[in-house]
């Protein structure tokens, strides 16, 4: 990926399918907003739906993510997917999502990683 130091070819990515539709309303929102043209909008889908990433929503990721909402007690199992998958595929789980969240302020980094270390 261009700019940001990391080579896919050394790596594979690997999310859950509700990564290209989260990329997607985000793209749509700043569109929406006035905050991106359609032109550069229309070449960031573009670049979402050729990137080489392995996306997973099978039933047994949907079942751990289930497990991982429940057993962490999280409102929503949107990030329980990611956790799932990472767990799954018995890989690192990165994220550059730092939003505050409802466990003592806590980002939502924190609170994922320290919950997918509490599964392991």
């Amino acid at each position: 990926m261009p700019g940001t130091g990391f080579q896919a070819d050394e790596h594979q990515l690997v999310a859950p399918n509700i990564l290209r539709s989260r990329a997607l309303a985000l793209v749509y929102r700043e569109f929406r907003q006035g905050e991106l043209d359609a032109d550069p909008a229309r070449a960031i889908l573009d670049g979402i739906t050729t990137l080489r990433i392995r996306l997973l929503g099978d039933r047994v990721s949907r079942a751990a993510a289930w497990r991982v909402a429940a057993q962490l007690d999280w409102d929503d199992i949107a990030d329980a997917e990611y956790v799932a998958v990472a767990q799954l595929q018995a890989d690192e789980f990165i994220t550059l999502n730092s939003g505050p969240c409802a466990s003592g302020g806590r980002s939502r980094h924190d609170r994922t990683v320290q919950g997918a270390r509490a599964l392991r």
